[in-house]
């Protein structure tokens, strides 16, 4: 990935890198945030949808296809959601949503990021 490609992940994660400690810390405990409880038990289909009390969640989907032809195509689709501040707003979270479509003679994807509570990402 070029550096110019890099760039707006980086200012995308500013504010959560001045105030989380960066990266390393994600996974870790921050006043503010919910912690996974082991003992949860998940309701389906609204465990499906967005946490916001949590300060970092994804979801995937992935595939292995193949056509009436017979040719091969791996799928993945991944979106992540990261609070930038503890409050839950929909206006404090940053998202990155990552799209590939790989055939045995051809790799494509796209990613965007946006920021949430001003029309440009979310979910419902």
């Amino acid at each position: 990935m070029s550096a110019k490609a890099l760039l707006p992940l980086l200012f995308c994660f500013m504010p959560s890198l001045a105030i989380a400690q960066g990266f390393a810390q994600l996974g870790q405990t921050s006043e503010g945030y919910a912690l996974p409880d082991p003992t949860t038990r998940f309701t389906f289909p609204d465990d499906h949808g967005s946490h916001p009390e949590f300060r970092i969640e994804w979801w995937y989907v992935t595939a292995n296809l193949k056509d009436a032809e017979g040719t091969d195509y791996g799928i993945q689709w991944t979106l992540f959601r990261n609070a930038l501040s503890p409050s839950g707003k929909p206006d404090e979270q940053a998202w990155m949503g990552h799209a590939a479509v790989s055939t045995p003679a051809d790799h494509l994807f796209a990613e965007r990021l946006a920021r949430g509570g001003i029309g440009q990402a979310g979910v419902t």
